[in-house]
């Protein structure tokens, strides 16, 4: 139970910080480009989950 509320801890952390880097970026960058280039990432981090599921396979090829 400990170990979960530590995972629990860092997730959060690493999330706040997420978010705060990304707020930063998204004043220098421009925010509508960031948006793009998360939701791409987005994506691109889905993508080989969605190959490895038969059903959605053909769907998707």
């Amino acid at each position: 139970e400990k170990e979960w509320g530590l995972i629990d801890g860092l997730g959060l952390i690493s999330i706040a910080l997420a978010s705060y880097f990304g707020s930063y970026l998204a004043e220098t960058i421009g925010f509508v480009y960031l948006l793009r280039v998360s939701s791409l990432v987005f994506l691109l981090s889905t993508l080989p989950l969605l190959l490895t599921l038969p059903r959605l396979r053909k769907y998707i090829l």
